[in-house]
């Protein structure tokens, strides 16, 4: 077996014969749509930004294009989208207060805050331009998308937390955001 991302064991000679059965498939049908990617390196990067440590991924681009800005939701962090960075490349970061980033008391945690931590993040990767992918409360990234839409060159939801005024939470939700309960929650 080896080894692809953290929770992802893969039977190489398993994912070498499906491979060779599609290819057979497709040459006997006449279509050559099947083609094998390879499999990008992922990296591990830990620097500090602003006062704390900040981890995130990244593997290069396979097609030439601005990076994917990975940016995972609650209760998740930048393994989420290890797969994902083996295929296409690009960026995942662990937010701050998730994952192997760090958490601050006094950090703006709304989404303006998440805002200027993704700018600062991106001037720290020296990142231009992303097309950018949010899962659930990854969607706070769209704070940081409005502010700055020339440098967004594709984006997609998913489970997108609708981070609109007037919002009513459920109840788990709201006992996060409450101090102190949302600590122990």
């Amino acid at each position: 077996h080896e080894r692809v991302g953290v929770r992802q064991p893969v039977d190489r000679p398993v994912a070498d014969e499906v491979h060779e059965g599609l290819a057979e498939a497709e040459h006997a049908h006449g279509r050559q749509r099947y083609r094998r990617r390879p499999v990008a390196e992922i990296r591990e990067h830990t620097a500090e930004l602003d006062g704390q440590p900040v981890f995130w991924r990244s593997a290069p681009a396979t097609d030439g294009g601005p990076p994917v800005l990975y940016v995972h939701g609650v209760p998740t962090n930048a393994d989420l989208w290890t797969p994902f960075l083996a295929r296409t490349g690009g960026l995942a970061v662990d937010l701050p207060g998730f994952g192997r980033s760090g958490k601050r008391g006094d950090l703006d945690y709304s989404v303006p805050g998440y805002a200027r931590f993704l700018e600062r993040f991106l001037e720290l990767v020296e990142v231009d331009a992303v097309r950018l992918v949010c899962e659930d409360w990854g969607a706070a990234a769209l704070g940081w998308a409005q502010e700055h839409p020339q440098r967004v060159a594709r984006l997609v939801l998913i489970d997108a937390v609708p981070l609109i005024a007037g919002h009513r939470w459920h109840r788990i939700a709201r006992a996060w955001r409450t101090p102190v309960l949302g600590e122990l929650a």
